[in-house]
Parts: C-alpha cells; structure tokens; sequence
C-alpha cells in the first residue's frame, strides 16, 4: 500500500498531497523552516540573488543577453623597411606596410577575428572595416633625421572619410624634431575612436607631412611604425 497524506482545500476542490518513498529502505525527512511563513520554490518561482550563496555552478554565456562581448577583432599592419619622406608633401603610407601575422622578433601577433580590408590600387593604402561598430584606430610613426638635416614640425595623420570618396586629415599629431651632431627620432601616436556605420563608405588612410626632408623608420623584425585597429563594440 502506498503511504499518502491528503489535504483538501477548505472550498474551491483543490487538495495537495504528500506520498512516502516507494522503497521501505529510502526514508526521507522534509524539515519545515522554523519561520512564521514560507513559499515553496519550484520551476515557476522567483528566487531573489540575495539568497544564493555557496559553490554556485559554471554559467555558460551562450544563451546570455544583453552583455557585450569585448574585443572581437583586433588588426596590426607595420612598415619592414625605412620610407624616405619629401618635405612640405603628404607622404601616403603603402609600399612595404604589411599585416603583422606571426612571429615578430620576440613576440607573437595574431590578427583577431576579421581584419581590416586593403585597397593598394591607388597612391596610399585605402583600409575599410569588416563590420559597423566603435573602433580604436592607433597609428604610430617613427621618424628619423641625420646631422645634416632638419625636419622641424611633423604631422602624423589619420585621413578619413564618411562617403567612400572624400577624405580629411581629421586624427592629427604634430612633432618637432631638429637635427644636430647626431641622428635624432621622433615618435608620433594618432589615435581616435571611430563609430563606424557604414562599411561602404567608412574608410581610411595613413599619411605623414615632414617640414623639411626625413626618413620614415620601419623594421621587419619589430614594431617601429604601425597601425592598429580594435573593434571595441558594436554600434
């Protein structure tokens, strides 16, 4: 005989029942709280976060919303070779400017994700973004003079256009360097956060203005002038 304890509702037909284990040898004990009133938690109740605590298990993110993701691309193009800059002319960033994919002297850099798209067809390489969303462009310039020469200012430049076709130099860092007794550097960093909302006509390219003749440092064995774009959410 199965043991059961019935209780019926004071009006209205409903009942609740209790039934012990099928198995003689399974005794089970139900300990009421020892408070004026409680609720019984089952698949449709609300339980409020301030009443978990213990070893909570793993929570696996693939069905979360709501939360963004971080960083999901991340792209790294540097210079392997010097570039003689003209004064007093834009210099276009292009030849021998190269996605780091790999070992570079002592550290490893692997693009993340989908990376920047490359036009070379014209006189500077022309990058456009794989998706919309809120950028980090970060260019970074090394620039050198000899003793006999001086570059005074320099402008380290971000051009970027909002229709495919028509560009400014909007991101600006200026420097100045004067050459001496000895070769003098100068290091350069434009950086902006771009919100980027339409791939067709979001688009960019590097470019340097020296005052007076100097060299463009790049090395194929480090960084030492490079450009890199993280994609740090979604619009």
């Amino acid at each position: 005989m199965t043991a059961k304890i019935k209780l019926n509702a004071a009006s209205g037909g409903g009942s609740i029942s209790i039934q012990a284990p099928s198995s003689s040898s399974n005794n089970r004990v139900i300990a009421l709280p020892d408070i004026a009133d409680g609720t019984l938690v089952t698949s449709q109740s609300t339980l409020d976060a301030t009443k978990l605590s213990g070893n909570l298990p793993a929570i696996s993110g693939a069905a979360l919303t709501g939360i963004a993701g971080g960083i999901s691309m991340i792209d790294t193009y540097h210079l392997t070779s010097n570039q003689s800059l003209n004064g007093g002319a834009w210099n276009y960033i292009k030849t021998n400017f190269t996605r780091a994919n790999g070992d570079l002297g002592k550290i490893r850099i692997t693009p993340l994700g989908t990376g920047l798209s490359v036009d070379n067809s014209g006189g500077a390489s022309m990058f456009s973004y794989p998706s919309t969303g809120y950028y980090e462009v970060t260019f970074t310039t090394n620039v050198y003079v000899s003793s006999s020469s001086s570059a005074y200012y320099i402008y380290n430049t971000i051009w970027t256009s909002d229709d495919g076709s028509s560009f400014d130099n909007t991101v600006n860092t200026i420097s100045n360097i004067y050459g001496n007794s000895s070769t003098i550097y100068c290091t350069s960093v434009s950086t902006a956060i771009i919100d980027v909302q339409n791939t067709s006509n979001d688009k960019f390219y590097l470019a340097i203005l020296p005052e007076t003749g100097a060299t463009l440092y790049g090395a194929g064995d480090k960084l030492v002038t490079w450009l890199t774009v993280k994609k740090l959410a979604e619009t």
